[in-house]
């Protein structure tokens, strides 16, 4: 489970706007996966015999034919609905273990990163409040972004990361 810096800043420049965008993703899929499940119930045709028949010619087709493929092409379309549902639900959560990484953070790592990406002040000025060199606010904002790494990529169950955030903002 590897995430880039630019996702991470990604993440905490808009979480809750990043929230919202897989929600909306999730509900659109979610209708229309409902809307070809009905369509699939129904669809109904006059009374078609689907017993098998062999037929001299052999590529003779019928209403029975084109009601199979049809099915055939909903559910595989329903499937890949599912498949895409799973993936928003999927990256939900990543969005999440972000967050939780971040609120993880010691207070001067969490500082720089809130005022930098959340809070969207500019770089210089950050830098400057800080009241350290370019060289050591630098170091410490990639630290930062190196503990969410690290934290985001280890086999910690969400849970534990949230206790270990909840103790780490009571101590800031």
């Amino acid at each position: 489970m590897k995430i880039s810096e630019e996702r991470i800043k990604w993440v905490l420049r808009d979480y809750e706007g990043v929230l919202k965008y897989c929600d909306a993703r999730y509900a659109n899929y979610r209708r229309s996966y409902i809307c070809e499940k009905q369509e699939l119930q129904n669809f109904v045709l006059p009374k078609i015999d689907f017993e098998p028949r062999s037929s001299s010619g052999g590529d003779k087709r019928d209403l029975s034919d084109l009601y199979e493929s049809w099915t055939e092409r909903q559910k595989k379309f329903q499937k890949e609905l599912i498949n895409l549902m799973f993936e928003v639900e999927k990256e939900r959560e990543e969005i999440h273990r972000i967050w939780l990484c971040f609120q993880m953070l010691p207070k001067k790592e969490y500082e720089i990163l809130q005022k930098l990406y959340v809070d969207h002040r500019p770089y210089k000025e950050v830098e400057l409040d800080s009241g350290i060199s370019h060289r050591a606010f630098e170091r410490i904002r990639k630290h930062a972004v190196e503990l969410i790494q690290k934290a985001y990529e280890s086999k910690w169950k969400k849970e534990k990361l949230l206790v270990y955030a909840k103790n780490e903002k009571e101590h800031r």
